[in-house]
């Protein structure tokens, strides 16, 4: 699979969008969030097949979120966001915030009292 390739690199995750221009992002750096970037890229496309063209288009203009990101593919996504931090020396460091961030998420305690 050809991962398309970002105009720029982003440095953070933007996981949720709050309305007003308030958004809660995870700074993460330009390595780390290349490579997660990358990492999440074909799972994203096995896992969210219709969310894979807002994806790309997101991250083309430096921008990688999931703000947008159905809530039925918010499960698979996010739990992988997580595996990455174990597999990604990178990511390591940012773990606990994505993990906190990720559960903060609206889309996350909609599931859970589902």
């Amino acid at each position: 699979m050809k991962i398309a390739t970002p105009w720029t690199t982003p440095v953070d995750i933007t996981v949720t969008y709050h309305g007003n221009d308030s958004f809660t992002a995870v700074w993460l750096g330009k390595l780390a969030a290349g490579q997660l970037y990358r990492y999440l890229y074909p799972l994203v496309a096995k896992l969210a097949p219709d969310y894979l063209e807002e994806y790309e288009y997101r991250a083309m203009s430096g921008c990688l979120s999931i703000t947008t990101l159905p809530r039925q593919y918010y499960p698979a996504v996010s739990a992988a966001i997580l595996a990455a931090c174990d597999e990604l020396d990178s990511l390591t460091p940012f773990k606990a915030q994505l993990e906190t961030a990720l559960q903060a998420d609206p889309r996350h305690s909609q599931l859970q009292s589902a």
